[in-house]
C-alpha cells in the first residue's frame, strides 16, 4: 500500500501530522482494509519499502530566494538537480532524495481546491524520500510503526 498519511486522515497533505496522530492513522487504515477486503493486519506487522518525510517552512514571499540558495548548496554524497527554472530543487543519490519546492504552486498545478491553495501560500516544502537501505538504519526490520514514531 502506498499512501499519504495526511491525505488519508484529512484529505490533503498541506498540514503536517503530529506523532500523536500515528495511532489514529493505523486504526483508520485497519478499519478501511477490513471494510474493503475483510483483512486484518496489526500495526506491528507493517513493513516499509519507502518513507517520505515532509516539513513546511514558512517562507512567505522569499520562497524563490530560498530555492535559489538551495540550488547552489553542495550536500555530501548527493547530486544536485533543479527543475522548471529552479521551481524545484533536488539533492539525490541511490537511497535518498531531498527536494524543496513551493507548496502553493504544487497545489495549483494539481488543481487542489481554493482553500487548500490558500493554506499552502508561502510554504517552502521539504520532502525527504528514504528507501529500504536508509530505512534499515532506523529500524532493522523496517517496521512502519517504529519508523513513524
Amino acid at each position: 500500500i502506498e499512501l499519504s498519511i495526511p491525505k488519508f486522515l484529512y484529505g490533503n497533505n498541506v498540514n503536517l501530522i503530529k506523532e500523536s496522530e500515528i495511532p489514529l492513522f493505523f486504526q483508520r487504515l485497519h478499519q478501511r482494509l477490513h471494510e474493503l477486503f475483510n483483512i486484518s493486519i496489526r500495526k506491528e506487522d507493517w513493513y516499509t519499502k519507502r518513507l517520505d518525510v515532509c516539513w513546511n517552512f514558512p517562507a512567505n514571499e522569499d520562497i524563490d530566494d530560498y530555492l535559489k540558495q538551495l540550488a547552489e548548496m553542495k550536500l555530501p554524497r548527493l547530486k544536485p538537480e533543479t527543475y522548471g527554472h529552479q521551481e524545484t530543487v533536488v539533492h539525490r543519490n541511490k537511497s535518498r532524495r531531498i527536494s524543496f519546492y513551493n507548496k502553493q504552486k504544487e497545489c495549483k498545478r494539481t488543481k487542489q481546491p481554493r482553500e487548500i491553495i490558500d493554506q499552502a501560500k508561502g510554504l517552502l516544502r521539504m520532502e525527504i524520500n528514504l528507501k529500504e537501505k536508509s530505512l534499515s538504519k532506523y529500524s532493522s526490520k523496517r517496521k512502519a510503526f517504529e519508523l513513524l514514531t
